[in-house]
């Protein structure tokens, strides 16, 4: 149904459409289609938020930060790393956490701020045990 496309509605159509669109957005990046791969992800986004789904948010997040590597949005970057470490501590997810820890840690050093990199990488560290 149209409701589900849009990532409205419930049930397992609406988790299938979540899916679906993860992987579509996730093309349009790898094929150079970043604005719409934009759209998309925002689409992602907003339809995880509103059914309260932290998984698919805390992915949808990961997979937007490359495409924010790869549009060189760096402000966007570190800040969807900054809410994936957020939603995950939440839902509970300890490894995409860390992972995210790490991740933001080694963005950080590669925009020339050390202080800021040594204290997310700490971070990481310390969820990771």
């Amino acid at each position: 149904p149209a409701a589900a496309r849009r990532g409205g509605g419930g049930g397992a159509g609406a988790e299938a459409a979540v899916a679906a669109r993860g992987v579509e957005a996730g093309g349009r990046w790898m094929w150079r289609g970043l604005c719409k791969a934009g759209v998309l992800f925002a689409r992602l986004l907003e339809g995880a938020e509103a059914r309260g789904d932290m998984m698919n948010l805390t992915m949808a997040l990961i997979n937007r930060c490359i495409l924010s590597l790869l549009s060189h949005k760096p402000e966007r970057l570190v800040e969807d790393y900054r809410r994936t470490i957020t939603v995950a501590r939440e839902a509970g997810l300890p490894l995409a956490e860390c992972m995210a820890q790490r991740d933001l840690a080694e963005v950080y050093f590669a925009l020339g701020q050390g202080g800021p990199a040594e204290e997310q990488a700490r971070r990481a560290i310390d969820v990771n045990r």
